[in-house]
């Protein structure tokens, strides 16, 4: 297997992003999946209840339950989990329960951890090698990608929530006609029908608007219990048939974005956790390409469900708050199974690249909740060359001065360090290879000061064998004493950086770890050669050597040693 060192962000060029993860949506998301759980719990067991709400503003992660009978409730909390709830009031016929403190917790560190698996696999998508994905602080993921050819295309990946929901159109709901009459500049009501699978008509009441936040506001206001309202871009080729369908002209007359709504069902039964593979085909009528979904065990049973119960009416799929499409379920859905058409407007490229780019994202995993880039940052190729070149030539210039000064001043000795400290260097970037690491520019300061720390060792040895010589040992009894007596100099010194080098490996990222990496891996090497290679050098300098004698350079006592 080819092993070789991969080149961090700041060397290699790439993009750096600091994501957030909007906790407090993970928190309303999970208690509206267990809103719908503890329905659907009511259903199945055929107990007739008044309302089962999630509660709304601060306290989205309250649920209140309201049944008929007294005893019915009693059972309920009985039965209840109280791992995941606590009940904040109670009536003989009313309940009110928010999510434990402790399940809050333990959710927010799952959603965090749910949201870098999904990012990896995105990350992995693009094909960056060694791409660096940390968590930071309660909330927060830093990702660099090191080496990335096509940011922007990162950016798309990453960005996207992939909040993925099928929610039921309220066709019947009149709210948007009852509004008809009093509806703000630049709202216009609209009216349409659609056939149902059995020759029936269904009703579609909706409004349209330039602006998205407007119209969605204006909606919302009107809505309230199980209703959300929802936005759709209209196409620009839909505007004639706005025009008839509407009651009063359209808010813009020329290509500018257009929005209609849809009155939903504020409760989500199905969402893009129940997603296992998503992959791009082609309309078997239109060659248009399309996504495909397919659901897992429980995804199959609540889709089968759905459609089996609404066969006639429309369901909408959401994603990321736009509805995608929502078509009439024209008859059950049980094999597990659904299609995604992409409403674009371009070419059949264009259309096959927003194709695959939504089905890497739904295969990588739906996020438990948005996420937004806090931070963005692109480090040029150039750059990353010219800390190559600066940190190339720190290691070549200090290199060379400490050669120079070593030979000058231990002679003999100082060659036998210099070969030391050659082997230091390779073994320090065989190492980093085998292991496939990332190199730094904190981690070739790693390698600079790493020199120095071998250099030390050798100066600690030679002047303990000087020691010896002076007192008129033989060298080979010099050389014996002198590095038994550096020993534990060298190593403590070595032990004591050491450690804090694995300190910092184990609690630093980025830069921290890359510098802790090289500095631990080069202590290591720097002991072998300083205290085994060298060593053995001098061993079989001495025995070649007919007088056994034992340079060891300038002795600024007297002369050469």
């Amino acid at each position: 297997m080819e092993s070789h060192v991969n080149l961090g962000l700041d060397l290699a060029g790439g993009i750096h992003l600091v994501l957030g993860v909007d906790l407090d949506k993970a928190i309303e998301n999970k208690t509206n999946r267990l809103t719908q759980r503890i329905a659907d719990r009511f259903t199945r067991d055929e107990i007739d209840v008044e309302r089962v709400e999630q509660l709304g503003g601060d306290k989205a992660d309250h649920i209140e339950v309201v049944t008929k009978q007294p005893e019915d409730l009693e059972k309920y909390i009985k039965d209840m989990s109280k791992i995941e709830f606590e009940i904040v009031e109670k009536e003989p016929t009313r309940l009110v329960h928010r999510l434990a403190e402790e399940y809050i917790t333990r959710l927010k560190t799952d959603a965090v951890a749910q949201a870098m698996r999904s990012i990896r696999n995105r990350v992995d998508s693009l094909g960056v090698a060694e791409p660096q994905i940390n968590a930071r602080g309660g909330n927060q993921i830093v990702v660099q990608l090191p080496g990335l050819e096509d940011p922007e295309a990162a950016r798309r990946v990453l960005g996207k929530t992939a909040q993925l929901e099928f929610r039921m159109v309220l066709d019947e709901d009149t709210t948007t006609s009852e509004m008809k009459s009093k509806l703000p500049e630049g709202v216009v009501y609209c009216a349409d029908s659609y056939q149902k699978p059995n020759g029936s008509q269904g009703q579609d009441r909706y409004l349209i608007a330039a602006d998205r936040n407007r119209l969605v506001e204006v909606l919302s206001g009107a809505l309230s219990g199980d209703k959300a309202a929802a936005i759709q871009e209209v196409g620009s080729r839909s505007r004639s048939f706005l025009r008839r369908s509407c009651s009063g002209p359209l808010p813009v007359e020329d290509d500018a974005k257009l929005y209609r709504s849809y009155t939903l069902t504020r409760s989500i039964p199905l969402s893009g956790d129940h997603v296992v593979d998503a992959y791009v085909a082609s309309d078997p009528q239109t060659g248009k390409p399309e996504v495909s979904l397919i659901f897992n065990e429980p995804g199959r049973k609540i889709f089968g469900d759905l459609t089996t119960k609404n066969v006639g009416n429309r369901f909408a799929i959401v994603l990321e708050g736009m509805v995608d499409s929502a078509p009439v379920i024209q008859t059950a859905i049980t094999g597990g199974s659904c299609r995604i058409t992409l409403g674009s407007m371009g070419d059949r490229n264009q259309v096959f690249r927003e194709a695959e780019q939504l089905a890497i994202v739904l295969k990588s995993g739906a996020l438990p909740a948005p996420i937004t880039i806090e931070q963005d940052r692109t480090v040029g190729s150039s750059l990353g060359e010219d800390s190559i070149r600066a940190g190339r030539n720190a290691i070549l210039g200090g290199s060379i001065l400490v050669i120079i000064f070593m030979v000058f001043y231990y002679g003999f000795a100082g060659v036998v360090a210099d070969v030391a400290l050659t082997l230091n260097l390779l073994f320090i970037l065989a190492v980093l290879g085998m292991f496939g690491a990332t190199l730094t520019l904190p981690g070739i300061a790693g390698m600079v000061l790493t020199i120095g720390m071998a250099v030390d060792a050798n100066v600690i040895i030679f002047e303990r064998i000087r020691e010896e010589l002076r007192r008129g040992k033989t060298a080979k009894s010099a050389l014996s004493v002198g590095y038994d007596n550096a020993m534990s100099a060298i190593v403590d010194a070595n032990l004591t950086t050491g450690i804090a080098g694995i300190v910092l490996w184990q609690y630093g990222s980025g830069p921290i770890k890359g510098f802790a990496v090289t500095l631990v891996v080069g202590i290591m090497a720097s002991l072998f050669t300083a205290i085994y290679v060298t060593r053995t050098i001098f061993e079989w300098r001495i025995s070649r050597s007919q007088d056994a004698t034992l340079s060891v350079g300038i002795d600024l006592k007297g002369g050469r040693a």
